[in-house]
């Protein structure tokens, strides 16, 4: 519950007011959880004038790289309100609502994610290259001018910073950018998720989107869905969301998500 003070002395005093306690989730992936309102999405657009709400609250982690782990990140919690949550992952939000109003819980919601991101730079790097099979689909990845695609460089500067931070889970979309590398997106997944916990020293829920289709077929793309159940089916205390009915012709972020 909430809001407390706290209070820190020693030589100084440092008071930190407006605190709540809660679960805490990290909202992760690539474009699919990072489109909000920005973006068009009309959930968000008609949800913002209502988003008011004291016991949600937005840490948005601003995108960035690095080659070594990092200790800090620098963005600071946001109480919910209808500026701010236009701008926030529409999925984060929603699924923060939800849980606030479940479990009459503040919830707090980490939004840390880069749209066009291979799973690999949300990887430790030296997860990805003590594995031949990883590494020589890494190697695979296309460059692209909009995001990085070398292991690590995200989870070094987005998610190293925060694995002192307890979280309650992580909820995540991604997969998009794996499709030509399909083969080994289980793997990948599986890898992420235990480097994750590993780091976190936290078998924490991890709750996942299936790729939505397209219209073409391309069976590359049911392949890595066939990969995501498979994690499932073989990793524990995770989740997936099946989104067969939401697709879209030719467009790979369904509005309805």
């Amino acid at each position: 519950g909430g809001p407390y003070t706290i209070w820190i002395r020693g030589k100084n005093e440092i008071i930190l007011e407006d605190v709540m306690i809660g679960e805490v989730w990290v909202c992760s992936g690539q474009s699919n959880m990072e489109w909000s309102a920005d973006q068009g999405l009309k959930q968000s657009i008609d949800e913002s004038p209502s988003a008011n709400n004291k016991s949600i609250r937005f840490f948005y982690i601003p995108k960035s790289t690095s080659e070594t782990p990092q200790d800090d990140v620098i963005a600071k919690w946001v109480v919910c309100n209808p500026e701010d949550m236009l701008h926030f992952s529409a999925i984060g939000y929603f699924f923060g609502k939800t849980l606030n109003k479940e479990l009459n819980l503040p919830v707090g919601l980490i939004n840390s994610n880069w749209g066009g991101t291979p799973a690999e730079v949300w990887t430790p790097k030296e997860v990805i290259s003590a594995d031949k099979e990883l590494q020589e689909a890494s190697d695979k990845i296309s460059e692209a001018p909009w995001w990085p695609n070398k292991p690590g460089l995200i989870y070094n500067s987005m998610i190293y910073p925060i694995i002192n931070y307890k979280i309650a889970g992580t909820i995540w979309y991604q997969g998009e950018s794996n499709v030509k590398t399909h083969y080994g997106y289980q793997k990948l997944l599986t890898t992420m998720i235990d480097s994750w916990r590993k780091a976190w020293n936290n078998s924490f829920p991890f709750y996942f989107v299936q790729i939505a289709p397209v219209e073409g077929g391309k069976a590359n793309a049911a392949f890595l869905r066939e990969a995501q159940l498979k994690t499932l089916l073989n990793e524990q205390n995770i989740g997936m969301v099946v989104t067969l009915d939401i697709g879209e012709k030719n467009n790979i972020h369904p509005a309805q998500k």
